[in-house]
């Protein structure tokens, strides 16, 4: 038995159905943890009931990362034990269907765990942002998985002074405006259009949690 293989009975029969019943633009989920990264959908019409089969399931790898949905379309990350490679998956939403995959090698990091990758693709129009926990960080098309660009956030090159954690880079990015939000450690802002870092904040120490945006009000 193959620990925390990922499958997709995640959107299941109900959560399919209401794809069905609205058009594709209005249901999104962008990003970890939801639209307002609170993990709640303000869809309406859902039944409680579910179903006795999943519309689908497909096997993805070792990991922990969940999904993200747009356009119809489902994105996650999955690692290959045999092959030891990173993939970030693009699934028809409805049929479960390849649409792209994006591969490339990564070690396993099984440290007190099984393994495998734990962070979440982020959607933003026509792209698609994924940062792995060795510090890949990729932008490409949603529609045809083309690296769009293409970083890597490396300690021992150690531009921006990160330290990689114990179990890796595992937030997952967080687009706001025209940046997106990192946290390694330190914080970075990075040209979202380009891949450049702007700035990066001080150094808070090893951390696992996404940022989250928020209005800071007297």
């Amino acid at each position: 038995m193959l620990p925390r293989v990922m499958t997709i009975p995640l959107l299941n029969a109900a959560a399919l159905l209401s794809l069905l019943a609205a058009p594709a633009e209005d249901f999104t989920w962008p990003q970890w943890d939801g639209p307002d990264r609170d993990g709640v959908s303000r869809e309406s019409a859902w039944s409680d009931a579910g179903a006795d089969e999943h519309l689908w399931t497909k096997e993805l790898g070792l990991g922990y990362s969940t999904f993200s949905v747009a356009a119809g379309r489902l994105y996650s990350m999955g690692y290959d034990r045999e092959t030891g490679l990173d993939t970030v998956w693009c699934l028809d939403a409805l049929t479960g269907e390849q649409v792209w995959a994006h591969s490339y090698p990564s070690q396993i990091w099984d440290r007190a765990h099984e393994g495998g990758t734990v962070n979440t693709p982020t959607i933003d129009a026509e792209v698609v942002y994924s940062l792995n926990r060795e510090g890949n960080l990729y932008c490409l098309d949603s529609a045809t998985g083309e690296v769009r660009w293409h970083t890597v956030l490396k300690p021992e090159d150690n531009p921006h002074e990160l330290e990689l954690p114990t179990w890796g880079f595992s937030a997952s990015p967080l687009v706001v405006g025209d940046e997106l939000l990192l946290n390694c450690g330190r914080l970075l802002r990075i040209d979202k259009k380009t891949g450049k870092v702007r700035w990066r904040s001080e150094d808070f120490g090893h951390g696992y949690g996404t940022p989250a945006a928020f209005t800071l009000r007297d």
